[in-house]
C-alpha cells in the first residue's frame, strides 16, 4: 500500500447486503401471500363464487407460500398449491365450463345463485393489476418504504 491509499473495512456492509437479500425475499413472499389472500377472498365473495352447498369447498381455500424458492422469479400458483381450493373435486367444478363436468361429461347444475365455474381464474383475469398493487404495497411496507 502506498501513501494516500485508503483502506475501508466493508465487513459490516457485506453482512448488511446479505441481510438485505433475505429482507427482500421475505418482503416479496409476504407481498405474494397478501395478493393470494386477496384473490381467495374475492373468489369466495365475488361472482362467480365456488359452489358451497355444504361449505366444504369454500372452507378448503388456502394460500401457501411455503413452496416459493429464493431467486429472481417468484410466483404464486393458482389452483395447485399457492392460492387454491383444496378438495378433490375443486378442479372439476372450476373447469365445468358450459356446465359440463370435464371428467364425466355430465351436466353440472350450480344450484346456488352466484356460483359457477372459473371462480378463481375469472378473478385473476379481471383483477390482476389490483393483486400486483397489493403485493407491491406489502413489499414496500416490509422493506420500510411504505410509511
Amino acid at each position: 500500500m502506498s501513501d494516500g491509499d485508503m483502506v475501508m473495512d466493508i465487513t459490516q456492509f457485506l453482512a448488511g447486503v446479505d441481510n438485505l437479500e433475505q429482507v427482500a425475499f421475505s418482503a416479496c413472499k409476504a407481498g405474494l401471500r397478501a395478493a393470494g389472500d386477496k384473490l381467495l377472498e374475492d373468489a369466495k365473495n365475488i361472482e362467480p363464487r365456488p359452489p358451497h352447498d355444504q361449505g366444504t369447498l369454500v372452507r378448503s381455500a388456502r394460500m401457501d407460500t411455503d413452496g416459493l424458492n429464493q431467486g429472481l422469479e417468484m410466483s404464486v400458483a393458482v389452483g395447485l398449491g399457492g392460492a387454491s381450493f383444496n378438495v378433490p373435486y375443486a378442479h372439476r367444478w372450476h373447469e365445468a365450463e358450459d356446465n359440463i363436468d370435464p371428467v364425466t361429461g355430465n351436466k353440472v347444475t350450480f344450484h346456488e345463485a352466484g356460483t359457477g365455474p372459473k371462480y378463481l381464474e375469472s378473478k385473476v383475469i379481471a383483477n390482476a393489476n389490483q393483486y400486483m398493487q397489493v403485493a407491491a404495497d406489502v413489499i414496500k411496507q416490509n422493506i420500510g418504504g411504505g410509511k
